[in-house]
């Protein structure tokens, strides 16, 4: 369980109304205002269908931004993002309301993330191909 500014987010597996669990594949759920400002709040858990078929293996919330990793990618959102928080690069958009994969650690195989107001970190096992192709971070 993890918790954003005004929303959290649970990974779990559904329990049917027998009590069955399904152990199949786990979900992501969140409640709160998910998406943006503009939208209706989440009351309860809701499965984030966006990300229905992905193997979620670690989960973090910002203030604002979610970030998950999952098979071999990260998938990151936020609605309010402006400090590249998300991954999407210089060029890429700053926000976005909805899941999207982050195209340069495409194939990166994430153990841990955390996030904080305006930053997010991976702990990631990677080949050489994926960290050399990040932009240099020069303060």
């Amino acid at each position: 369980v993890v918790c954003g500014s005004a929303f959290t987010a649970a990974t779990g597996h559904a329990v049917l109304h027998s009590g069955v669990v399904c152990a199949s594949s786990s979900s992501l759920y969140m409640w709160g205002r998910v998406k943006s400002a503009s939208q209706n709040c989440w009351m309860s858990p809701t499965v984030e269908q966006d990300l229905s078929g992905w193997k979620v293996q670690a989960l973090a919330c910002g203030s604002v931004h979610t970030v998950v990793g999952a098979d071999s990618s990260v998938i990151s959102w936020g609605p309010a993002c402006s400090c590249g928080e998300l991954g999407y690069g210089e060029l890429g958009p700053k926000s976005s309301a909805r899941p999207k994969k982050v195209d340069l650690l495409e194939g990166a195989h994430v153990a841990q993330v955390a996030c904080g107001l305006a930053h997010t970190l991976l702990l990631a096992a990677t080949d050489s191909a994926i960290t050399d192709a990040l932009p240099e971070w020069k303060p």
